[in-house]
């Protein structure tokens, strides 16, 4: 029977997906679970940071809803000006 050290395969870390920070103003799709053609769209109000300074949630407000805080996991920017 072998052994395998486990510092072999190096220690896991999670990677950041290379892309646009949602900031300030920008346009989102909300994923509530629905299809993706009932999502709604949101406009982003506040963001909040983690101790790393990346996004982790925003406030964001729908056309049918008051602010409502929100992850970036069900955010999804839009892409405008992009031709």
């Amino acid at each position: 029977m072998e052994c395998i050290s486990l510092g072999v395969f190096g220690s896991r870390q999670a990677k950041r997906v290379k892309g646009r920070d949602i900031k300030v103003g920008d346009l989102v799709f909300l994923n509530e679970g629905r299809t993706r053609t009932a999502w709604p769209l949101a406009l982003v109000e506040r963001v909040y940071t983690g101790a790393d300074r990346f996004v982790r949630a925003c406030d964001i407000r729908t056309a049918r809803t008051r602010l409502n805080r929100r992850s970036i996991r069900h955010l999804y920017p839009l892409e405008l000006g992009a031709t």
